[in-house]
């Protein structure tokens, strides 16, 4: 929607306020891409996190904008892997990795501190 709104003559915002510039895409391409866009159509684009204002009017700005975009793919990459092998590990163990299943319970096994160590499923009887 965003990048519909620009396509007209006059864009109907005059500033776009993100969390951070990784909001704007998944890749080191998007987001240089779409930032450049953003500019092209006069958006002035502020971040909430940093409190600042992310321009790209020269080419040190560009650099640091895809340099950025490089970190934020990489902060993403990191937590999918990690993710994939945690939730690897708990099957390994044939501990539950999602949500319910038909025809299953599913079992919170306590761990020595009396919280929740796991959630293992049971076949429902019925």
């Amino acid at each position: 929607m965003l990048m519909n709104a620009l396509s007209v003559r006059r864009p109907p915002f005059e500033i776009l306020v993100l969390m951070d510039q990784s909001r704007l895409g998944r890749s080191t391409r998007e987001v240089p891409f779409a930032l450049g866009k953003i500019f092209d159509s006069g958006i002035r684009v502020f971040t909430y996190l940093n409190d600042r204002e992310i321009e790209g009017t020269t080419e040190t700005d560009q650099f640091m904008l895809a340099a950025m975009a490089y970190v934020d793919g990489m902060q993403r990459e990191q937590g999918r892997q990690r993710t994939h092998d945690a939730l690897h590990r708990k099957a390994q163990h044939g501990h539950v990795t999602g949500g319910r299943v038909f025809g299953y319970d599913n079992i919170a096994v306590l761990g020595p501190t009396g919280k929740r160590a796991h959630v293992i499923r049971r076949i429902r009887p019925a």
